[in-house]
Parts: structure tokens; C-alpha cells; sequence
């Protein structure tokens, strides 16, 4: 198993349906030392769901493919599937660990500009040969993205002193630049 920081990670889960979030809850019981769960609806429009992520601030996001195919809990249409919204908060947060869960691998990998975002809900059950398992996944790629954003951090810090000290090449300007416009994008358009 990989190691992981003490660091309590907030995953927000989206699902239409209750009884998936109470599923997803149970599937990640075993991580509540690491994780803090938070689970909720998806709104009618992409850009209000996109919104209510932004005002929880998570660390990671898994929402369900079909998100308007179960009303019982919800009483509005949604007008997006999960590979939507997670290609749209994409396109707002480059990298950001982002994943779908789907029993309908086949549209939503067909659907997603990324299929390495796309998994099974199968694979919240995993077999005893499983060495890693999907929260494994979600927790390795929460390290990751963090881990990118602080290298860049402390190389945009390098480069900002040997401009300081006007010994920055064009070379490293344009680095300078390339990481100033992640450093921002990894942020959200909010927070910018």
C-alpha cells in the first residue's frame, strides 16, 4: 500500500441517488482517519454544481456517470452527466484529481475527454488480489496534484529570485510564466 500524509483529505462525493451515498460512505469507512466524506446532490445546471464544489473546497472529486437517471431523492432534471462535470471542472482546474464512477464504462468513456478518470463502481468491491484499491487510487492522486502544486511553488520562488537579481535567462521567463498561470489555474477561477 502507499503511504499517505496525516493530513485529513476532504473527497466530495455527487450522486442523485441517497442509498449510492450511504454505498460510497461504507466503501470508505476504512479511511476515515485520512478522509473527511462529504457527500451531496448534484444541482440542475453545471455551472451551479460546478459553484457548490468550488464552496466546499475538496481535495478530490467522484460523482456518479448518470446523475439524472435515479429521481427518487431529487425532484429537478439535471442537465449533465458526471463525465461533463468532471471535464468541466477540468477545464477550470488542470490535474485536479477528478474521477467517475459508472456501471456504463462504455458511455462514459466515450463521453470523458479523460478516460484514465473513468472506473467501475465494481472496483469499490475489490478482489483479495487487489493491491490497491479505488480510495488507494483517489489518495495517491490527492498526493500527487498536491505534491505538483508545491514543487512548482518552490521552482516559481527560484525563478522569481534570479529575476529579482535580473539573472533570469528568457528561458526561465517563460518558465516563470508557464508556472505562474498553473499555480493560478490550480487554484479555480474563484480563488485567482
Amino acid at each position: 500500500r502507499a503511504s499517505f500524509s496525516p493530513k485529513e483529505e476532504d473527497i466530495l462525493f455527487i450522486d442523485e441517488e441517497k442509498r449510492q451515498q450511504d454505498e460510497f460512505a461504507d466503501f470508505m469507512d476504512n479511511y476515515q482517519d485520512r478522509v473527511e466524506l462529504i457527500c451531496c446532490y448534484p444541482l440542475p445546471s453545471l455551472d451551479e454544481t460546478i459553484e457548490m464544489i468550488n464552496e466546499y473546497h475538496p481535495d478530490a472529486i467522484v460523482s456518479d456517470f448518470k446523475l439524472n437517471d435515479i429521481k427518487e431523492d431529487i425532484k429537478y432534471n439535471v442537465s449533465f452527466d458526471g463525465s461533463e462535470l468532471m471535464d468541466a471542472y477540468l477545464e477550470e482546474r488542470p490535474g485536479f484529481p477528478c474521477f467517475v464512477l459508472t456501471s456504463f464504462d462504455d458511455q462514459a468513456i466515450y463521453k470523458s475527454h479523460d478516460l484514465n478518470i473513468v472506473y467501475l463502481k465494481r472496483d469499490l468491491h475489490p478482489s483479495k488480489d487487489d493491491k490497491i484499491t479505488f480510495a488507494d487510487r483517489i489518495l495517491q492522486k490527492i498526493v500527487g496534484y498536491q505534491t505538483e502544486i508545491a514543487q512548482s511553488q518552490d521552482r516559481l520562488n527560484e525563478l522569481m529570485e534570479l529575476r529579482r537579481n535580473n539573472q533570469a535567462t528568457s528561458q526561465e521567463e517563460q518558465e516563470l510564466i508557464s508556472l505562474d498561470s498553473f499555480l493560478e489555474r490550480s487554484l479555480g477561477k474563484k480563488t485567482q
